[in-house]
């Protein structure tokens, strides 16, 4: 046909690949170009040809040509005769002529050269591939031809459809995309979608089930590198409006679980997503919308899980406070139950985020996320939040455990406690969800040190000139977290120390505490008694700031500090109590639980 052409091309490509010290491999480029191309007539094309040429060509098959092809014109004289002639400069050219024809060139065949390059243990290859190619092309074609040099391509021909408003072009556009498995970027997606949805097409009277293919191809074939901004998914909320869920609802999931979306989702992603499901509420049922989150929230899960090393080399780390300003919204908008799996997601992928990075922002966007959970669960009172707070206060101890990770504001590691808003304190956060591993942990690592103590009890000082009483706070870091601790190697290096001196410290300040009950009726000296393995200098610190307390029985067991503290073969401590109150040895408890003494009785097996 003559819309036919024919061109002559000889292109080059250079590969360079990259291994490390032990031959691991580390990255592959390919970059090629066409060196030459020739019309039919053997001159030079023009460069905007060459241009989009370039472009569009696949340089990546110079690798695999490894024979060309033999090219030879037929023997003959300047009257077009046939050359038989026997002489000897005919024999001489016997060797290079096949059947009459005289071989000019093997011409195509690839030719590969290579260099190997060593730069601090790696290895850096790269092989240029040179290859020929006839390439043969219909001028009608030329559109479809030019929207394969890439995204610059695509958007122009984009523009060029828009513009015009052709769906004849945009139906070949799309052909050629589907064809060769390209993607359109996202605003070209956004600029075909709103002409396909947009008044033009009601007034070309283009068909719905034109219209419907249209919509279904473009959001289908979105780049999977490019996430849907604000304006795209506005634009995606109108095609599902205009024309129904049922008919483009499978290619909007197609493209939000994406595979290779799935590996690059973030935070901030996600929850644009859950905010475009959430507006497809009149679109789609309750239980397509609830489908829809559950997948974002797997995707979530899965990209961190696989890919968490991204998080410790990425310093753009999102801004918590307007995370949780975003869920909190959404949550007020759309209720508990539809979000409960969003909420557990995003925590879950904030308390990864917090724990691969080591600084003051971390540390306050602890806070926020303990914060939120605690609102979640004291006004929805769901059994779901309770361990999301645990792992809130898993974290806060881990912090404080190393210190070397918190590098806080002012350098003090105890900033960890002191940064955190009024309105959730740490210490409350740990005895409201911790676990009894979590009392242990920061009681051991409040008594490793004496400016840790003097910092707690400065807290405390500072809870009370905010009009709060601290007694309660105290009460459960004596009782839960300090009792059943000796202080640390660094804290007594003085012979003299005692071993109870982060007690006494706690009850030099507070010393109402030793009176003070907790939940369960029991004084300190009970916790104290109660621990694993008592400690006597713990013990004899208590009972000097509040005596009478060896007398009072433990409320749950019935039994005296003395009686618990021989139970735990703690025969000092036991000795101790009991030489403070011998009588309570001659006493017994009534069926109500109250003390009395025993009648003497003068037989011997009385």
């Amino acid at each position: 046909s003559s819309s036919w052409k024919l061109f002559v091309i000889e292109a080059k490509m250079l590969s360079t690949t990259v291994t490390g010290y032990y031959g691991d491999l580390i990255s592959t480029k390919n970059n090629g170009s066409a060196m030459k191309i020739y019309d039919e007539d053997g001159e030079d094309v023009p460069a905007g040809t060459k241009a989009w040429m370039n472009k569009t060509f696949d340089f990546n098959s110079c690798q695999t040509i490894k024979k060309g092809m033999m090219l030879a014109h037929e023997m003959r004289d300047a009257f077009g005769n046939t050359n038989s002639c026997d002489c000897e400069d005919c024999r001489a050219e016997s060797t290079s002529m096949v059947n009459q024809y005289k071989v000019e060139n093997v011409w195509g065949c690839g030719k590969t050269t290579c260099s190997d390059e060593d730069y601090y243990g790696r290895r850096h290859l790269k092989k240029t591939y040179r290859s020929n190619f006839l390439l043969a092309y219909d001028t009608s074609s030329k559109f479809e031809l030019k929207s394969l040099g890439g995204v610059e391509a695509i958007e122009y021909a984009v523009q060029k459809i828009s513009s015009k408003q052709d769906y004849d072009l945009l139906e070949r556009l799309l052909m050629s995309i589907e064809s060769k498995s390209s993607t359109l970027p996202r605003s070209s997606c956004l600029k075909l979608l709103q002409m396909t949805i947009g008044k033009g097409s009601a007034e070309l009277k283009v068909p719905d089930d034109v219209r419907i293919s249209f919509a279904r191809a473009i959001i289908t074939n979105l780049s999977p590198e490019d996430e849907p901004d604000s304006d795209l998914y506005k634009a995606i909320l109108g095609a599902v409006a205009t024309i129904g869920w049922v008919d483009i609802g499978s290619a909007v999931n197609q493209t939000l679980r994406n595979y290779r979306k799935k590996r690059h989702i973030t935070l901030p992603t996600f929850l644009d997503r859950v905010s475009f499901i959430l507006k497809l509420d009149p679109f789609c049922s309750p239980r397509q919308k609830l489908v829809l989150l559950g997948g974002c929230c797997s995707d979530l899960s899965t990209a961190l899980s696989s890919h968490a090393h991204v998080l410790r080399m990425n310093t753009d780390l999102p801004n918590t406070t307007s995370i949780v300003l975003a869920i909190e919204s959404m949550v007020k908008e759309n209720g508990w139950v539809t979000m409960e799996m969003v909420v557990k997601a995003a925590s879950d992928a904030l308390r990864r985020i917090h724990s691969t990075t080591h600084d003051a922002k971390s540390t306050d966007g602890l806070w926020k996320r303990a914060e939120m959970l605690s609102k979640f669960f004291s006004i929805h009172h769901s059994e779901s939040t309770r361990p999301l707070l645990g792992d809130c206060v898993k974290d806060m101890i881990a912090k404080l455990e190393r210190p070397d990770r918190v590098h806080s504001y002012h350098g003090d590691e105890i900033s960890v406690l002191k940064r955190c808003p009024v309105s959730i304190k740490p210490l409350g956060l740990l005895f409201d969800y911790g676990a009894p591993e979590y009392f242990d942990r920061f009681g051991k690592w409040a008594s490793t040190e004496e400016s840790r103590m003097a910092t707690l009890v400065d807290l405390f000082k500072g809870m009370s000139k905010d009009g709060s009483d601290p007694i309660v706070f105290v009460r459960d870091v004596l009782n839960k977290c300090l009792v059943q601790h000796s202080i640390g190697e660094k804290w007594a290096g003085n012979p003299l120390y005692a071993s109870s001196l982060h007690v006494r410290l706690l009850l030099k300040e507070y010393p109402a505490v030793a009176y003070e009950k907790d939940d369960n009726g029991r004084l300190p000296i009970h916790h104290a008694v109660l621990c694993s393995s008592p400690r006597l200098d713990n013990v004899t610190d208590i009972f000097n700031a509040n005596p009478k307390g060896a007398s009072v029985a433990d409320p749950v067991t019935r039994l005296y500090p003395f009686m618990l503290a021989a139970s735990k073969d703690s025969v000092a401590v036991a000795f101790k109590l009991l030489l403070a109150n011998p009588s309570l040895v001659d006493t017994r408890f009534d069926d109500e639980g109250s003390s009395r003494k025993r009648k003497r009785s003068l037989s011997i097996d009385a």
